[in-house]
């Protein structure tokens, strides 16, 4: 129940927690809502894939209606991880800071999915000064005020996912919400060169590439300010698409520009070429460029 200020009553301290309950009570409304909606886009996604199978079973998986109702499944999708990242907002409840504090709560993703045990750490003038593990994705943090605060996310296999490259100050008991989504992660824009004055230390940790599909690796590397360098391959099927090593390795010190090289596995199989009607020999040279033999 909400206690409303009596007419004239000008404290502000009554004000301010009459606020307080109508954020909570909205905050409190709009999960309720989502939470009721939440089973009836989960029915709808289950439905449409079965009518794109139902359709294609029926006419083809070149039928055009086919291609054209998993289009619309596809966006459909895009708009239901709208939704669940929405649902996992909502779940989490902004935290107020202490008394000459400032506050930061938040709510990191992959995919439109709330990433729980991860630790969101923050950082002041290259010092840690808080840090939180995430429930249900979300998570609330102390920080001093009027400093420059970076927010990092390490991810619970020990990989740093994000971080911040630039600090942004918080007044005295100011509180602000993050999104921190890792499949949207910002580009980077370079910034112009100043005139030289003092040497200044712009490293940061290496981000771990390790376990990423290729494309998540790329767009991390990106977000980093960096650049992907050289691509090799390692024949591991049970690996295919992902990292499996990287140049430098996780936790080192790199300066933005800097080149990465990853290492890629990939699966052992190759496209028999055509060989009905070639002679031979022909047969034999284009059986080797495929790395296979005559049998």
């Amino acid at each position: 129940m909400i206690r409303c200020a009596k007419t004239g009553d000008s404290k502000p301290e009554a004000l301010a927690e009459d606020l307080a309950q109508i954020d909570e009570a909205a905050r409190q409304a709009l999960l309720a809502h989502y939470a009721l909606t939440a089973p009836l886009v989960a029915t709808r996604e289950a439905q449409m894939a079965i009518e794109v199978e139902r359709i294609a079973a029926g006419y083809g998986e070149d039928h055009p209606e086919v291609a054209e109702r998993r289009m619309a499944l596809e966006a459909a999708r895009g708009r239901f991880r709208l939704f669940d990242a929405e649902l996992a907002r909502a779940r989490v409840k902004p935290g107020t800071p202490a008394e000459g504090q400032a506050g930061i709560s938040g709510l990191v993703l992959r995919g439109g999915a709330a990433i729980p045990a991860a630790t969101v750490i923050a950082y002041a003038q290259g010092k840690r000064v808080g840090f939180a593990c995430t429930r249900e994705g979300g998570f609330f943090i102390e920080v001093p005020p009027d400093l420059a605060i970076i927010l990092s996310v390490v991810l619970p296999d020990g990989g740093e996912g994000f971080r911040d490259r630039e600090g942004v100050p918080l007044s005295k008991g100011q509180a602000i919400f993050r999104t921190i989504d890792l499949d949207r992660l910002p580009h980077t824009c370079p910034e112009p060169a100043e005139p030289a004055t003092a040497p200044v230390d712009d490293s940061f940790p290496m981000v771990r590439l390790i376990g990423q599909r290729e494309a998540q690796a790329a767009q991390l590397i990106a977000a980093q300010g960096l650049k992907l360098g050289a691509r090799h391959e390692k024949v591991e099927p049970a690996k295919a698409g992902t990292v499996i090593g990287q140049t430098p390795s996780a936790g080192a010190k790199v300066r933005p520009g800097l080149a990465v090289e990853i290492r890629i596995a990939i699966d052992d199989l190759v496209a028999v070429p055509p060989l009905i009607g070639s002679a031979i020999d022909d047969a034999r040279l284009a059986l080797a460029k495929g790395h296979l033999v005559l049998g």
